[in-house]
Order: C-alpha cells, then sequence, then structure tokens
C-alpha cells in the first residue's frame, strides 16, 4: 500500500480517513448551526399548518414550507367502512421490491425472474461509509 511518506506508518487511507473524519466532524457542527439559524428564522415568521410562507427582506426573500407527514396503518384501510371508489382515490396501493425473495426468485426461478425484472429497476446506490478511529 502507498504511505504518506516519512517512515511509511501513515497509509493514504489512513490519511484519507483522518481528512473524512475531520470533514464529518465540520459538518456536523455546520448543519447543527444552521438548524439553529432556521428555528429563530421561523420565531419572525408566519405559521401555517401545511402551505408556504414567503417573507421579503430589504437583501432576501425567505420561503419557509410548511408540510404533515401522513402515515398509513395498512391493516386498518381494508376494514374502513367507506366506499371501495374514495378508499382507492385516498389510498394509493404501492408495490416494493422484497430484496430477499427478488434474490431467491433470481437464484432458483431464472425464467420468473425474467419476467420480474421487466418491472424492476436497479441501479447503483451511494456507497456508505463508517470510519473508526482505533485506540491503541
Amino acid at each position: 500500500m502507498e504511505t504518506l511518506g516519512g517512515t511509511g506508518t501513515a497509509s493514504i487511507l489512513d490519511g484519507l480517513a483522518w481528512e473524512w473524519m475531520k470533514l464529518k466532524e465540520e459538518e456536523s457542527a455546520a448543519r447543527a448551526r444552521r438548524l439553529e439559524i432556521e428555528e429563530r428564522i421561523l420565531c419572525g415568521m408566519e405559521k401555517k399548518d401545511e402551505g408556504t410562507v414567503t417573507d421579503k427582506t430589504e437583501f432576501f426573500r425567505i420561503s419557509v414550507t410548511y408540510g404533515m407527514d401522513r402515515k398509513t396503518d395498512s391493516a386498518l384501510v381494508p376494514t374502513l367502512q367507506i366506499p371501495d371508489e374514495i378508499r382507492d382515490k385516498v389510498f394509493r396501493k404501492k408495490y416494493e421490491v422484497s430484496v430477499t425473495e427478488l434474490r431467491k426468485v433470481m437464484d432458483y426461478l431464472p425464467d420468473i425472474y425474467e419476467e420480474i425484472a421487466k418491472a424492476v429497476t436497479a441501479k447503483p446506490s451511494k456507497p456508505s461509509f463508517k470510519i473508526e478511529e482505533l485506540k491503541k
């Protein structure tokens, strides 16, 4: 493995990992500060349950969009005493891939997988990192 020089005790990866850890610390501090500032901005703006409010200052246009996160109890939906046409408009059905089951079909039922693959798009996700400093 290449080294950063000197006696060869610090590899290129060690240097990059150290720099990554320091940048993550800076990023966390910057995020915390940004969230503090957002809270202070919210104190001076109109509040809404949902929708956007905009204020203009001498130098900036500030828009804040408020929203509601809504979750559905999927087991309860079919039992609701409402007309089917309303249920079908209010509640969308969502198909999701079970990766575990997809891999089984891919390995053991290639003919069926070929048909399933028509409905599934796969693309590489962003790699995630976990870097921990070793205590010596």
